[in-house]
Parts: C-alpha cells; structure tokens; sequence
C-alpha cells in the first residue's frame, strides 16, 4: 500500500509538468478575459516566457500528487479496510470515496490555493511558495490556507468515489469476461 501510495503520488507529481502550463495558461485566460486557449497561451508566453509557464509547478505537483495519491492508494486500501466491517460493496466503496476525497482535499487545498495565486500573479509579480505562505499566514493565519476548501473537497471527493466505483465495475466485468 505504501508503494503504491507512493508511486501515484509521483505520477500525479509527474503530471503537473504537462497540467501546471495549462493550468496557468487557463488561469491567465480567466484573469484578462482572453478570448481563446490559444491566444491567451500566445499572450501568456510574450509576457512571461515559455520558463515563466512552470511557476507555480512544485506547488501543482504536490497538489496533483496528493490527489492521484488519494485515488489510486489511499482509496482501494479503504475500501479493502471497509470492506471486511460492511459487506455492502456500495457502501463501502461510498465511504472509502468519501474519506479519501476528503482527505485530498484537506492535505491538498494549501498547495493548490498557493499554486493559484503564484499562476494569477504569474504575469506581474510573481512570488515563491514561501512568500505566498508567509501572507497567507500573516493576513488569515492557519484559515486563508483553506479559502475554497469547501467547493474543492466535494469535487475531489466526487472525483475519487466515482473513479472507484467505475473502476471497480470495470475491473469485475473485465474479469468476468476472461472467465
């Protein structure tokens, strides 16, 4: 289980390079009301350079990690934990989804409010995961790192529950099929 929790951490980590540019990306399209994708990847790019689309990537990894950590480690080790308490497969796979949302959401949610500011500031002044902690923590103290906890957590743990249980239906009827 650790093993496994580990190496989708690192998947989920790996993803950030090719996820954090688009994000970003994306981020600047909210902030300046760019028309398309595309140019405001274009706009993106002459304000910052194409080094300037990585900020905010060890915060993006650390925040993709910890999701694809909860979906593919901590959620088949709940499930296979609940499983011997509730015979119910439904419930079971519905509290190990809950939980490990829910997890992800808490472990998370700091790092990705601080990878969303570094990649809204990207294109004026841009700051280090320190810098963003340190205002974070001397404006709201513990509780601005959780600004947007609430909405975040109930897509991760929708996210998580679905995935599982799709998963689990996908990997029963494939096994099914074999025999």
């Amino acid at each position: 289980t650790v093993k496994r929790v580990c190496a989708s951490f690192m998947g989920g980590a790996t993803s950030a390079l090719i996820f954090g540019p688009i994000d970003l990306v994306a981020t600047q399209q909210h902030k300046h009301n760019y028309r398309s994708f595309l140019y405001s990847y274009y706009q993106t790019v002459q304000k910052i350079g194409y080094k300037g689309l990585f900020r905010g990537a060890p915060s993006t990894a650390i925040a993709e990690g910890v999701f694809t950590s909860s979906f593919f480690g901590i959620y088949p080790f709940l499930k296979k934990e609940i499983s011997q308490s509730i015979s119910d497969n439904k419930t079971s796979s519905l509290m190990a989804g809950v939980s490990s949302g829910i997890f992800a959401g808490v472990a998370s949610q700091p790092a990705d409010l601080i990878k969303t500011l570094q990649q809204k500031d990207a294109d004026n002044n841009p700051g280090s995961i320190k810098k963003y902690v340190k205002d974070l923590y001397s404006k709201k103290n513990g509780a601005g790192f959780f600004k947007g906890f609430v909405s975040r957590t109930i897509w991760l743990t929708s996210a998580v529950t679905v995935t599982g249980v799709v998963s689990e239906y996908l990997e029963a009827n494939t096994l099914q099929k074999r025999m």
